[in-house]
């Protein structure tokens, strides 16, 4: 079906044999998938039988209350819809498996920013094998929010943490909001030192960089109490602007001290993609390598005000050009 440039979807026979998007306007049908699916549970088991194109269409419009235009994408949140539906979207896989990742990172920076690996596999080796040092942090390779931090030895409840491992293993973090790449990606255990100066969450220093070039920087602060989102520019000005639901931190944030290295490095792990997200973390005075991120809360945040989006969508394609 022919489209006006903005977001039409072609018939599903397999699904409904309806149209669901005509032109510019949702149908009663469409209207109806989205009442039926308020609930997000309900939401994620359906969405496994759609197409990833409705099942995107009816996610951003579960939250902006409007539908993404997926041919020509505006805004920085539409165009992480079309990254998602990119017929290169797959080669993130690597990038975004958290093992994988660390050959990418030491051949392009350097192991030095690598943060130790002291055990990676399919499953958990047996219990007379689990010694690693206190403190340490257990992941999941293949997604997001998988993590438990094991700080003292009251933590080692091997049952309760096995029940909530195994679990992680079965979970395909692709359903959660299509991105599709991370299906692709082996579930598998990685275990590394908690790196910490001071016992909590270190702050989480997440540079948005488009094609090479960082725009701004993320920081989250206070992460396991009371969550805040600031955003810096690359010289460390404030910048008026947060996630939806995210309040910034007023308090004074220190400028790292490795910043300069860090926008280099930022670079560098960057370069060769429209965009991605690179966090980095600084502990005792040296930089650490957190993770790569393509889609962001899944392209499914605003910001706060509303305009930034825009903004940085012409920026990605500006960048991208």
């Amino acid at each position: 079906m022919k489209s006006d440039g903005a977001w039409s979807v072609p018939v599903i026979g397999n699904i409904t044999g309806k149209v669901l998007v005509a032109g510019n306007k949702m149908t009663p049908l469409l209207r109806r998938i989205i009442n039926a699916v308020r609930w997000r549970t309900s939401f994620l088991y359906l969405s496994q039988f759609l197409p990833l194109r409705l099942k995107i269409q009816i996610q951003y419009f579960q939250t902006f209350g409007h539908l993404p235009n997926l041919n020509n994408p505006q805004t920085f949140n539409e165009l992480i819809q079309t990254q998602k539906l990119s017929p290169v979207a797959n080669r993130f896989a690597p990038y975004a498996d958290k093992i994988a990742v660390k050959d990418f990172v030491r051949e392009t920076i350097g192991d030095q920013y690598v943060i130790p690996t002291l055990y990676a596999g399919e499953r958990l080796p047996p219990l007379d094998q689990r010694i690693w040092p206190l403190p340490f942090v257990i992941k999941a390779s293949h997604g997001c929010a998988m993590n438990l931090f094991i700080r003292e030895p009251e933590d080692l409840n091997w049952t309760r943490l096995e029940t909530t491992i195994n679990a992680w293993l079965r979970w395909d973090h692709s359903i959660e909001a299509g991105d599709s790449f991370y299906s692709l990606i082996k579930p598998q255990i990685l275990v590394e030192p908690f790196m910490s100066d001071d016992g909590r969450l270190p702050v989480d220093y997440k540079f948005f960089v488009f094609k090479g070039e960082t725009h701004c920087i993320q920081v989250n602060t206070d992460r396991e109490t009371d969550p805040k989102l600031t955003y810096f520019d690359t010289t460390w000005n404030r910048m008026p602007f947060t996630l939806s639901g995210y309040s910034v931190d007023k308090a004074d944030i220190p400028k790292p001290k490795n910043l300069p290295t860090m926008l280099v490095i930022a670079s560098a792990l960057g370069r060769t993609f429209d965009f991605v997200r690179v966090d980095l973390y600084e502990i005792s005075g040296s930089i650490y390598f957190g993770e790569l991120t393509f889609t962001p809360n899944g392209g499914l945040k605003g910001f706060e005000p509303a305009a930034i989006d825009r903004q940085l969508g012409t920026l990605w394609l500006a960048r991208a050009a």
